[in-house]
């Protein structure tokens, strides 16, 4: 039996949508020469006031398996083949598309006549050239763990009457704060 669509799932990506777009609209100002430093001030503002977009699709994207996965285990070899077709795959087109564009255009790509393929492998577990799909690697990972999570989950009978957190939920939540932590420190 397919399970009721939350409307408010739905707005919530929506404005973390607008958020990521409005951050990538801005970051190409913020640190541009012929901005006056009180521009580029409230520039910066607004940007770090829409960087919540990221960890909220984060949240959505466990709170969304936890509820279509709430009462039935998924079947793990086509869950996973799923998310790798869904997910992976255009990752790792993109990336290739960003380790190519980047390298045509490295005057030492052609100097070294070999193309350094250890970077593209290594581009595909850590992305530095494409570094915004980042939020791919972190996603599939929770994918990748999500039967661990599931069978650690204690269900919630009653929200506002349950003090504590499901381990799963901690665990996102400590894996977001450290992200959050990190680029916060760059």
């Amino acid at each position: 039996m397919k399970k009721p669509r939350i409307a408010e799932w739905t707005e919530l990506r929506g404005i973390a949508f607008l958020a990521i777009v409005m951050q990538h609209s801005i970051a190409e100002y913020i640190y541009r020469a012929d901005i006056e430093q009180p521009d580029s001030i409230m520039l910066t503002m607004i940007y770090h006031l829409t960087r919540f977009g990221t960890p909220t699709f984060v949240f959505l994207s466990g709170v969304m398996l936890f509820y279509h996965h709430r009462n039935t285990k998924p079947e793990y070899p086509r869950f996973i083949r799923k998310r790798f077709g869904d997910i992976y795959m255009p990752f790792v087109v993109w990336t290739l598309i960003y380790w190519l564009a980047v390298r045509i255009f490295t005057p030492a790509f052609w100097r070294a006549g070999i193309p350094d393929f250890c970077s593209l492998i290594r581009e595909l577990f850590v992305p530095q050239t494409g570094y915004h799909l980042w939020f791919v690697i972190m996603v599939f990972q929770f994918y990748i763990l999500f039967p661990l999570f599931w069978r650690e989950r204690k269900p919630f009978r009653d929200v506002s009457r349950t003090p504590h957190v499901s381990r799963p939920c901690k665990s996102l939540w400590h894996s977001l704060s450290w992200q959050l932590h990190s680029t916060a420190c760059l």
